[in-house]
Parts: C-alpha cells; structure tokens; sequence
C-alpha cells in the first residue's frame, strides 16, 4: 500500500512542477483576455468604430472589390475571412492569411482603411496567441492539448492521495499548528474542491483547440464530424461565375433576410453563408460557386460557428 502511494505521490508532484507553469501561464492569460477586450475596444476605438457618421455618397464597395484590391497586396493565395459589422457604427474587419498575418480594419461604406494590426500585435493579440497555442501555431495547440491531457492525470492522481481512509472526510484547514500545514491543506481540500471544475475547463478547451484531438473525441462518442456537404458539378450560370456578393444576397433571401456572417469562395467551388444567430441553432446555406444557387443545407451549433467568413483567393470574373 505505502509502495502504491509512493508511486502515486511521484507521479502526482513531477507532473506538477513539470507542467505546471503551462497550467499557470495559460490560466492567467485566459483571465486577462476577459479584461483585456473591452480595454482593447476602449484604447484603439480607431480600429472598431467607424469613422464618421454620414454614409458614402456612392454605393459602398463590394466584397469583391474589397478583396481584389487586398489581394493585390496580399498576394492571390492569401486568405480573406471577413467578419461583418453588428451595428451601424462598427468596422469591418479583414483577417489576412497569406504573406501577411493580421487584420486589417476597413469602413463598412466607403472601403477606407482605418488601421492593421498583425495577427499578435498589440496586448490582446498578444495574450490570445499566448493562451491558444504558446506564440507557436499549430504545434503550440498540440502541446497545450497534451498539456491539458496531463493535468486529467494529474486530477486524478491528486483525488487518489487525498482520498480518505474513513469517511465522512474533514474538511477543516489547520490555520494554527503552522503555516506549511495551512497550504497544504489548502492544497489537498482545494485542489479536490476546485480541481475537477477546472478540469472541466481544460479538457474542453482542448477539445476545441486541437482539431485531432476532437476529431478523436467525436469519432470514439459515435458522432459524425460535421463537414461542408460534398456539391455535385453543376454547369456555369449565362451570366458567368457568381461573384462574392451573388452568393451573399443569394445567402440572406434563403435566410429570410438575416445579416450572413461568412463565405467561402472560388477556387473551393463551394459558398458557405451563415445567417446570423439564431436561438437555438444556425442554418448554413451551401451555394455553388459556378451557378449561385442553393445546393444544401446544414445547421451548426452556434459554438461550431464563430464569426468569421473566409475567402478564398479571386478572381471572380
């Protein structure tokens, strides 16, 4: 029994001082990303508000347009995913995948750009890049998701070595005899109390940091992984290939007029357009890229979602 714990204790404390500091690090990140939004809004308001209150005195600019015009900066391969404005005085921002990491910030009537940040540039940026893959991408993703992986062990094994010979346990913190024995029994009863919610936490993020990881999970629970609906080739429309802002329009009639939150353009050959939140799920239209037309439909958890729209290279003509 002494030899079992032994081995236990081992595991539990080497885990700890191990991996730990990830733990800690992306613990506080992830609390100050809370804050640090709103101050990011408050401090760059250049960047999210639109600047002026009278609207263009032309039509605003096509998404087209918007595009061609980044791509000739950007490079043709570089991605776009366009994220629309909410309200009346919102930015519509650009997020850039290509020669360039970052976003860039464009009134929504008249194209202007009204400022670029790079993709960990400024505070916020920062701190997110640091909490969801360590400054290192994809690989960045994949250690904090065993990372994640190790604290579940690291749960456990700590619920072994607290639990007790007899039960009912005690609860109480010795705060007199001194104050090692105070933290660690604040240790032992926390981290038992406090420990598997935050193991909730962490095996979610996971989940939805790491795409094999979920891939896995949602294989081994006998779910289906959700996929854009494979499209039949279909002849090009008389008119020629749709551009961005058909398939948009063709999007919100099929939604019943809802704002569309993305898209996804040529050379994909397929367009998904999201209307916006619903109570309970999000239909998806799929149009075709050849023709314009609605060809499927899928509904999304609002989770699966987000809020972006990506863009593949153009042209469109």
């Amino acid at each position: 029994m002494m030899a079992s714990r032994f081995h236990w204790l081992w595991l539990h404390r080497w885990l700890a001082l191990s991996l730990g500091w990830v733990l800690i690090l992306a613990g506080l990140t992830g609390a100050s990303l809370i804050v640090a939004k709103p101050l990011d809004r408050w401090a760059n308001a250049e960047l999210f508000i639109a600047s002026g209150t009278t609207k263009a005195a032309g039509a605003p600019p096509s998404l087209a347009q918007i595009a061609e015009r980044l791509h000739d900066e950007f490079g043709k391969q570089a991605s776009l995913s366009f994220r629309f404005p909410r309200s009346s005085d919102e930015t519509l921002w650009v997020t850039v995948r290509g020669r360039w990491h970052g976003t860039v910030y464009l009134h929504p009537q008249t194209g202007q750009e009204q400022g670029r940040r790079g993709e960990a540039q400024g505070v916020f940026n920062f701190l997110f890049k640091l909490h969801s893959s360590l400054l290192l991408d994809s690989t960045g993703k994949a250690l904090l998701a065993w990372v994640a992986m190790a604290y579940l062990v690291l749960v456990i094994t700590g619920v072994v070595l607290w639990w007790p010979k007899r039960w009912p346990p005690q609860w109480h913190i010795e705060w007199r005899k001194s104050t090692l024995r105070a933290l660690f029994d604040l240790h032992r009863i926390g981290g038992v109390v406090l420990g598997l919610f935050i193991a909730v936490s962490v095996a979610t993020g996971a989940y939805m940091a790491w795409r094999p990881l979920a891939a896995y999970i949602t294989m081994v629970s006998g779910d289906k992984p959700v996929k854009p609906p494979q499209l039949p080739k279909d002849s090009l429309s008389s008119a020629g290939a749709p551009t961005p802002d058909t398939m948009l329009q063709a999007a919100r009639t099929f939604s019943l007029a809802r704002s569309p939150l993305s898209c996804n353009c040529p050379p994909s050959r397929i367009a998904l357009c999201a209307s916006a939140f619903s109570p309970t799920r999000i239909p998806i239209p799929t149009a075709s890229a050849r023709s314009g037309s609605i060809r499927a439909t899928a509904r999304f958890l609002p989770c699966n979602l987000g809020t972006s729209s990506m863009l593949a290279p153009g042209p469109w003509s």
